[in-house]
């Protein structure tokens, strides 16, 4: 399992709704795309069960997730996410222990019906660890699976925000194209903080330890219309950098959509792909790169032979849009299109 309370967009399983390598999951009943999801590759999938449920789904598992001592986080929002393929839990125990502390129930849920499972705690917590006990899932005769339990929390800080400015860069990689085929947004925000909570160094700010890299942020505008308020989406966005000293009133943030990352990670494999569409190509390096959330058209020609030279995973999909005469870009819900 994988926790999200500072959102590590290097993992697979963050906020998925879907498995990117089924094949780790399904057993002898498997995808048939074999080189698409390798038996033997290193993605993170979320975690599954050693004991087969019975014909009515029941059985008993208990998994553990632990904090390092150096990373122990606020919580106040608890996920879990399924696959409707896979199967969810219907009945289920969460039970956490605070540093030095005895383990106590913190959730006892029966019926579930939902693929993404919420809960949000009355107050906060601090846990060292986590005990999710499965006494029922969804599929009979299965294993249980999850895709990625959640701990953390989400904080509204519109109120916070003196500026931002967002920035959408278009460029072309060929002078034959009328359009450009590749864009890229970056997003400067500044934010009050007379009372010094947005500094890193202070511990006693509720967001002590967690103003850091890699930290996911949505971004929306509202605007009036016919009398009421409706927010629309302007992008997702990760920080990589906090500006603030303990005398500032402003904290400035450095933040980039995941194209700004996939340009800083590589696409690099020794197989050669054969009799493959340019969208399935595409399909791959998004897969590779830890991209769950794509929409790519499916297009008609297949390439015979396909190879790719050590690139950045974002160049390798400008080259597949060009050769198809298309364009890649994030949308406003952190998917590749």
């Amino acid at each position: 399992m994988c926790i999200r309370d500072r959102f590590p967009v290097d993992q697979l399983g963050n906020g998925v709704t879907t498995p990117s390598k089924k094949l780790a999951f399904a057993g002898d009943r498997c995808y048939p795309a074999d080189d698409l999801y390798p038996p033997d590759s290193s993605y993170e999938c979320g975690c599954g069960g050693s004991t087969q449920a019975d014909e009515d789904g029941s059985l008993w598992e208990v998994f553990t997730v632990t904090y390092d001592d150096d990373s122990i986080p606020r919580v106040k929002q608890l996920r879990m996410y399924f696959d409707e393929w896979l199967g969810y839990a219907v009945d289920f125990q969460i039970y956490w222990k605070p540093a030095g502390g005895e383990l106590e129930l913190l959730v006892d849920v029966e019926g579930n019906d939902q693929l993404t499972w919420e809960y949000e705690l009355d107050s906060y917590i601090e846990p060292k660890q986590f005990n999710i006990w499965i006494s029922k899932i969804s599929r009979p005769n299965e294993y249980f699976r999850c895709l990625e339990f959640e701990a953390g929390w989400i904080e509204d800080i519109s109120d916070r925000v003196i500026e931002w400015d967002c920035r959408k860069e278009r460029y072309f990689t060929s002078q034959d194209l009328l359009l450009p085929n590749a864009s890229a947004n970056y997003l400067n925000l500044s934010l009050e903080n007379s009372d010094g909570v947005f500094y890193q160094k202070n511990d006693k700010s509720p967001y002590y330890g967690c103003l850091r890299a890699n930290q996911k942020v949505w971004v929306y505008l509202s605007l009036k219309v016919g009398g009421a308020w409706e927010e629309i989406p302007v992008g997702v966005f990760y920080t990589t950098s906090w500006k603030s000293k303990r005398t500032d009133v402003r904290t400035r943030i450095a933040l980039l959509d995941r194209a700004k990352i996939l340009m800083s990670s590589t696409f690099s494999t020794s197989q050669v792909f054969t009799n493959k569409k340019i969208s399935e190509l595409a399909e791959i390096i998004c897969q590779d790169a830890g991209a769950t959330e794509y929409v790519i058209d499916d297009t008609g020609s297949v390439i015979p032979y396909a190879w790719f030279e050590p690139v950045t995973h974002w160049n390798a999909l400008v080259a597949l849009a060009e050769a198809e005469g298309g364009r890649v870009y994030i949308d406003e819900y952190d998917r590749v299109i």
